[in-house]
């Protein structure tokens, strides 16, 4: 057994690591399900996986969000947008951001998808 760990583990531990990548969506941890894969890296960064150099971020004043069910309602409703790559919402600042893929969504998009969640975009 300990033979068979030492000539295959490191290609069961590389496809195990690959196989958790895929289910999660990739290297950016899984694109517009409210992830922060890219954390410090910045919109731009993005295009290695997530639509090439036509990355958009917007910051959204947002009125009427007030607790936890709140913010999980946005990101679920902006997340559930094909292309939308990651969603941060600000309870106390009233913001979402929002980084996605401008040849596949636009921002009357976003905002519709707050306002159908009963919220006020400003």
């Amino acid at each position: 057994m300990n033979e068979f760990f030492s000539n295959y583990g490191p290609w069961l531990l590389f496809i195990a690591v690959m196989f958790f990548m895929m289910r999660r969506g990739g290297c950016c941890g899984g694109h517009g399900h409210g992830h922060s894969g890219h954390k410090g890296r910045g919109g731009d960064n993005m295009s290695h996986c997530c639509g090439g150099g036509n990355v958009k971020t917007v910051t959204l004043n947002v009125e009427g969000m007030t607790c936890g069910h709140c913010k999980a309602s946005v990101e679920k409703a902006l997340s559930a947008i094909e292309g939308v790559n990651s969603v941060d919402v600000d309870l106390n600042g009233k913001k979402v951001t929002v980084s996605f893929q401008a040849d596949k969504v636009n921002e009357a998009d976003l905002k519709k998808a707050i306002t159908d969640q009963g919220y006020q975009v400003l």
